[in-house]
């Protein structure tokens, strides 16, 4: 605390101290067990009371229970009062710290023997009676949170007086104790004799009620406490106290408080000695005209006292070099030295205060010895140190003691073995490894590790001293993809002997996950319906890849239709398969490498199953007949509603279920030529389709058929226009001849079968025979309306080449048609 800090607080204290004391209302009388209000501890006497907020001894009883909690020795207490008007108080009690709590029981008790009894009238004494009252009291203190404690203490009551006693009452105080946030600062919070009523015969008194609150600071050397009380039966009142403490031996005291006027000035001191476990308190109150009173409290702490007992046995220590020596043919010792000794003797044995390896020898006054000996492996020696005592003519020797042992170990760690985490780590910042070492006789002590890129090097991380453990992790690194790296470990028993050095077999730093370049399916489109095959390509430059992951899914990276699975090909023929027609499936790739890292995941583009050909419809000709020699055949785009359709086959021939003129793949054309038709022959022409995955639908139907017919020829005038061709005939050694005529004029014209004469090549004219086929010129044996067209044949008696048609008639329509 600052001195400014401290200047104003006692500045407070000055200005409220009077203004409470003078506050309140009081009710002298009204309350009963008045002597639970008298301490007969010194200690807290002795600062006035204000001990609310310290309460760290057998004060807590009385001052407040959550003090208890800084009590960690077993303690025993003591005190006794001598009171004004030969009235004795006192207390006993007992503290045990356990790991719950501190608990602790005490004994309260005030008396007063010889009082002067007086008869009714307030004349002669008629003898002596006594008063007394006692209490028990049971608590507990322990810290509840960080900064907080809090404790309680119950109390059975009871009092007497001449041949009267009162029931047994029972009370509770209940307290907390605050380690404010400033260091040294605590506040204390007390609620006091909580409980029921004392009764004597007829009448109930209640206990004194008191709120305790209180705060104290710690100094160097000085702690200062300032509390508020609040009783039931009296008026509020201040209680404050200072205690100053001279190398933790003597404690001077001081303490005032403003309470009711019966109890003095209110000024108190005191002090305090302790020593080795043992504390003693006195303190000192004047009472004006009631006399002085006087307390003394005698305490002791018991683990301190063993302490101190302990360090007065064993003030002579003999050192040596540890409990284990690597020296095969030397010992060094030494002791504490003391004082008015004239000479040492030192002696070696295999067992504490013997000699058997070594005789006494003098090291004068020296208080160390070197001993050179020819040590056994996993044997123990004890030096024994003895001095003289005495007069010189009647000196004797007197053993000061024996050193606690040291071993011996040559032999250094064996087996070590330095295991990595595989041949491959993912992690570049840090790295492990496991060791296995061992030492028969004096243990593991400590182990030297580096990190390099070679075998026994530390460029990466030098060499590090550390305790022994089974693996070693080296954390904030920056390591390379790619590179070696080596631990490098060395083993140090006790005894100081180091191992050979143990190497790790190397591990590589690949910290990139795998890439994967390509999967692959079969292509767009599929006709298998229970199996699919996929390939794929992956690379990792660091550590290579250990293991494929697959799955595959209608849609990509989905595995509806076969969860990952694990391969060490780089491809798969995925069998008993129900694929679907018309569904895309995809495969989704992960690949692992060695060091355990996995790669994003990658699906192929799909592969489209379609199992059903194309449909196709039957291709079109030009027509029943056609004087061309080369043929057309068309027909419409086959519908495949899976894939694409990538070709067709087209097959021609003069019967409808044959091939033999033309039978091929056309590619993708929708139409396609016959050249070279026969004149007289009919064609009928059919088509297939395939598909991507190369399935060929069935022929469809064939064509209606197409016939070749000869050439016509034609001819006109302003009258008439004459079409005519040479076509077959059933009939040998005959010409017929397909015909047709159009009526050009505005007026009927008169058509006669006679008027058509046939010019043949060698034997002249031809007229028209048509007994020969009674049908020939059936159509023309009526006149021609002006537009019209007729058709007809007409069969002439000749098997030699037409050259020439005539057509000749009365109304002077002369028409001349020339056959090639």
């Amino acid at each position: 605390m600052k001195r400014s800090d401290l200047a104003c607080l006692l500045m407070v204290i000055a200005i409220l101290l009077p203004s409470l004391c003078l506050a309140g209302k009081e009710e002298v009388g009204a309350t009963g067990g008045q002597f639970l209000k008298i301490s007969p501890l010194a200690r807290l006497t002795g600062m006035g009371g204000a001990c609310a907020a310290i309460s760290d001894d057998a004060g807590a009883f009385y001052s407040n229970p959550a003090g208890l909690s800084q009590i960690k020795n077993r303690q025993a207490s003591f005190s006794y009062l001598s009171y004004f008007q030969d009235i004795s108080l006192g207390q006993i009690s007992y503290l045990q710290p356990t790991k719950w709590a501190t608990l602790g029981v005490n004994i309260h008790y005030l008396g007063h023997k010889d009082i002067d009894r007086f008869d009714n009238t307030g004349g002669a004494s008629t003898g002596k009676f006594g008063a007394n009252s006692k209490a028990i009291f049971f608590s507990a203190g322990r810290d509840i949170l960080k900064n907080i404690s809090g404790g309680l203490t119950l109390k059975l009551i009871k009092e007497s007086i001449w041949d009267y006693d009162s029931n047994w009452a029972f009370g509770l105080d209940l307290g907390e104790i605050y380690q404010t946030p400033l260091k040294n600062l605590r506040v204390g919070l007390l609620f006091q004799n909580i409980g029921s009523k004392l009764k004597f015969r007829e009448k109930s008194s209640p206990l004194p009620f008191n709120l305790k609150l209180g705060a104290s600071y710690h100094f160097k050397n000085l702690t200062l406490a300032l509390d508020g009380n609040l009783p039931k039966d009296q008026k509020p009142y201040f209680a404050a106290g200072a205690e100053h403490s001279l190398r933790d031996l003597l404690f001077l005291r001081a303490g005032w408080h403003c309470g009711p006027q019966d109890e003095g000035p209110g000024l108190s001191a005191g002090f305090g000695l302790k020593w080795q476990g043992i504390d003693l308190d006195y303190s000192y109150e004047p009472f004006e005209e009631l006399g002085k009173a006087h307390r003394l409290s005698l305490s002791t702490r018991f683990d301190a006292l063993g302490r101190a007992s302990k360090l007065q046995k064993e003030p002579f220590k003999i050192l040596d070099e540890g409990n284990w020596t690597k020296e095969q043919d030397r010992l060094t010792f030494s002791w504490t030295p003391l004082k008015e000794i004239r000479e040492y003797e030192y002696s070696l044995g295999s067992a504490p205060f013997k000699n058997d390896l070594l005789d006494w020898t003098s090291s004068k006054r020296k208080t160390k010895a070197e001993i050179n000996i020819t040590l056994i492996e996993g044997k123990s020696y004890y030096l024994t140190v003895r001095t003289k005592k005495g007069l010189p003519l009647l000196s004797r020797w007197e053993t000061l003691g024996t050193s606690d042992g040291i071993k011996t170990d040559f032999t250094p760690p064996q087996k070590l073995e330095v295991t990595d985490e595989g041949a491959f780590s993912q992690a570049n910042d840090k790295i492990s490894f496991k060791l296995s070492t061992g030492d028969d006789l004096s243990g593991i002590s400590e182990i030297i590790y580096c990190l390099g890129t070679s075998k026994g090097e530390g460029d990466v991380v030098p060499w590090i001293v550390g305790r022994p453990k089974e693996e070693i992790t080296i954390s904030g690194l920056s390591l390379k993809d790619g590179v070696h790296y080596y631990l490098s470990v060395r083993a140090k028993d006790a005894a100081g002997n180091i191992s050979r050095t143990g190497v790790s077999d190397g591990i590589i730093v690949d910290a990139s996950p795998p890439v994967i370049l390509s999967v692959k399916d079969e292509g767009d489109y599929t006709g298998k319906k229970d199996s699919l095959h996929f390939e794929w390509e992956a690379v990792d430059k660091e550590s290579g890849i250990s293991e494929y992951q697959y799955c595959l899914g209608t849609s990509p990276k989905k595995d509806d239709l076969i969860p990952f699975k694990s391969t060490l090909s780089n491809q798969i023929v995925q069998e008993n398969l129900t694929l679907v027609n018309g569904r895309t499936y995809y495969l989704t790739l992960r690949a692992k490498n060695k060091a355990g890292a996995f790669s994003q995941e990658v699906s192929s583009d799909g592969i489209k199953v379609d199992f059903t050909p194309p449909i196709v419809e039957p291709p079109e000709d030009e027509g029943e007949e056609t004087e061309k020699r080369t043929l057309t055949f068309k027909w419409p785009q086959a519908v495949d509603d899976e894939s694409r359709v990538v070709g067709y086959w087209l097959c021609v021939g003069e019967e409808q279920s044959s091939c033999d003129v033309f039978d091929g793949e056309v590619g993708n054309l929708l139409f396609y030529e016959i050249k070279e038709a026969k004149v007289g022959k009919t064609y009928y022409a059919r088509v297939k389709a395939k598909n991507e995955i190369g399935l060929w639908s069935d022929f469809s139907k064939a064509s209606d058929g197409i016939k070749v017919v000869p050439e016509s020829y034609g001819t006109a005038n302003s009258n008439l226009k004459l079409e005519a061709r040479i076509v077959e005939d059933s009939f040998p050694g005959t010409t017929k001849v397909s015909l047709k005529i159009k009526n050009l004029l505005g007026k009927e014209i008169p058509v006669h079968l006679n008027n058509f004469t046939l010019i043949t090549q060698g034997e002249g004219k031809v007229s028209f025979a048509p007994q020969i086929n009674p049908l020939s010129g059936s159509l023309l044996s009526e006149n021609l309306a002006p537009g019209k067209e007729k058709e007809d044949f007409l069969v002439f008696n000749t098997s030699k080449p037409a050259k020439l048609l005539l057509y000749q008639d009365a109304n002077g329509n002369n028409l001349s048609l020339e056959f090639p």
